[in-house]
């Protein structure tokens, strides 16, 4: 990253979490000569890794930005992901070409760092509500599957691994409805 540093003016990441975001800045501060000048940090990532990035790069007159994107790899593949732009005016103007090589949409949405991820977090969370009874992309209802006493037919087993276990969920084509655990109904 040092190399990085002292050869582009600006920097584009798309990393895992907060962590990866601030060993690069740790890496960008350590760096013994610097060109950079603007990080625009791409991942989703938090407003508290944002705002601490941003903080730190600022003393050393680097211009960290926020600009979680969201679609997807299929929208990254398009072209069309949406970018949740937060930082100042003139970074947006001067990187809108890239943006748009990239993003189909760029919602500028304040000129703080942090307020990108805040409004990925709002739209991750009105994504989820508006699935309603999608439970980790497994719909969810209360009782049996439709015509399940008839047909004898059993649920797929799917692999969950943020539960850390297997748990029976509906597959697109048969739709079955998980029970309440504990409701005795199978």
């Amino acid at each position: 990253m040092q190399d990085v540093a002292a050869r582009a003016d600006t920097v584009l990441l798309s990393l895992p979490d907060g962590d990866a975001t601030l060993a690069v800045v740790d890496a960008v501060l350590a760096a013994p000569t610097r060109r950079l000048t603007t990080v625009v940090d791409l991942s989703t990532v938090g407003p508290v890794a944002a705002t601490t990035a941003a903080a730190a790069l600022e003393r050393i007159g680097v211009t960290y930005v926020d600009g979680p994107v969201s679609g997807g790899a299929a929208g990254a593949r398009a072209g069309t992901i949406s970018l949740m732009f937060a930082g100042p005016d003139a970074v947006l103007d001067a990187h809108r070409p890239i943006f748009a090589a990239i993003a189909g949409n760029i919602f500028p949405v304040g000129g703080s760092p942090g307020q990108g991820q805040a409004m990925k977090l709002l739209n991750n969370f009105l994504s989820a509500t508006a699935h309603g009874g999608d439970v980790g992309g497994a719909h969810v209802r209360a009782g049996p599957r439709p015509g399940a006493a008839d047909d004898g037919r059993r649920p797929e087993r799917v692999e969950r691994p943020q539960l850390g276990d297997r748990r029976q969920v509906p597959s697109a084509r048969d739709h079955w409805y998980p029970t309440t655990p504990g409701s005795g109904r199978r």
